[in-house]
């Protein structure tokens, strides 16, 4: 399920449901902070490494979830390529 923009009070029941559900933050501010913290009870340094740019790409495990940083590559005539673009992910079960 892919939730709207500023629909982070439906979450807790949607996680309750057993549905996946996923979550595109994009640059994320102080609500989306509070909602990765609270709502998904992720681990501080995870959340940090999200705020952070240019992270090297790395896999954290924790208790109950775990925490990818990718960083694309695309191909073209002059070779590989590595994107100015981080791509954090949180997999997780509720």
């Amino acid at each position: 399920m892919l939730l709207p923009p500023g629909t982070s009070e439906a979450l807790p029941d949607l996680l309750r449901s057993g549905q996946a559900v996923w979550v595109d933050i994009t640059g994320p501010d102080e609500g989306d902070v509070w909602v990765m913290r609270e709502v998904f009870g992720f681990h501080p340094l995870a959340i940090e490494d999200t705020r952070n740019q240019r992270q090297r790409p790395k896999v954290e495990t924790y208790d109950d979830h775990l925490f990818l940083i990718l960083n694309p590559v695309r191909q073209d005539p002059e070779g590989l390529q590595f994107r100015e673009l981080d791509v954090s992910w949180v997999l997780a079960t509720w």
